[in-house]
């Protein structure tokens, strides 16, 4: 496990004045990550928002060799 500031596109819903995280998906960089936020929200509905961000994050390694951000630590 090894900690490391990544950038997120990060999945909130809207349930009535609450908003929750229910994903997030790690992003090479900036730009991927706001080519993807606008695919993403094109394609939703209202109650669903999208942020990139920079955040901590617990990353680990899949059998693949591709980076997974497991726990974000903010």
């Amino acid at each position: 496990m090894v900690i490391e500031t990544v950038v997120l596109l990060s999945l909130w819903i809207f349930d009535g004045g609450d908003r929750k995280i229910e994903g997030w998906y790690h992003q090479d960089n900036v730009s991927s990550c706001l080519s993807s936020k606008r695919t993403a929200e094109r394609n939703s509905g209202e109650q669903l928002q999208y942020t990139c961000t920079l955040e901590q994050c617990e990353m680990t390694i899949d059998q693949t060799g591709v980076k997974h951000c497991n726990k974000i630590l903010d």
